[in-house]
């Protein structure tokens, strides 16, 4: 007979069916349990606590700085938001996607402002010739006192004002413009 603590020979497939016979595959290594089941005591074998994962990156403020003034002054807002970009750079700091909406942000905002400028510069001398020779006819025009108005230069004479009025109010029976004060008396 054979020595019981022997271990059993390898298994061979019957012929024809080698292809679907199980391979050798090493034994499952111990799970962590049953690693701290072996070794309650051991510390290496036991169990870290709750995963922590890495802290969070701080966001840059270079980046968020560019981001902001790529809104309110194009040129400035897409200079700071490159330096976001290279502030970014190799994952020390988040906000990467901030710097680069600075920087297109800002380039098209500046795109706009110059677009802006060339058209008043373009209206302007468009228009420029007309508003002179506007210019040019009202200084040709007559100074307002030698205008015709239709207005007497002078007041008639022989009105009655109302302090005159006020001053001979005792014996007024009528008055006409342009004629003395009759009284009475």
């Amino acid at each position: 007979m054979s020595d019981p603590s022997a271990p059993p020979p390898p298994y061979t497939p019957p012929p024809g069916y080698e292809e679907y016979a199980p391979r050798y595959q090493p034994p499952a290594q111990p799970t962590r349990a049953q690693q701290q089941a072996q070794h309650p005591h051991d510390p290496a074998h036991q169990h870290p606590g709750p995963y922590v994962g890495r802290p969070p990156r701080p966001t840059s403020v270079t980046a968020v700085v560019g981001f902001v003034l790529a809104f309110l002054v194009s040129p400035v807002g897409a200079v700071v938001s490159a330096f976001g970009i290279g502030d970014t750079r190799a994952g020390r700091r988040s906000g990467r996607g901030l710097a680069v909406a600075g920087v297109v942000v800002g380039v098209l905002g500046t795109l706009v402002w110059v677009a802006v400028a060339v058209a008043a510069v373009a209206l302007y001398r468009s228009v420029s010739p007309q508003v002179s020779e506007t210019l040019r006819q009202i200084e040709q025009l007559p100074a307002p006192g030698d205008l015709p108005s239709g207005f007497p230069t002078a007041l008639p004479t022989g009105l009655v004002t109302p302090t005159a009025l006020d001053a001979s109010a005792q014996g007024v029976t009528s008055h006409r413009v342009g004629t003395a004060l009759r009284t009475e008396g």
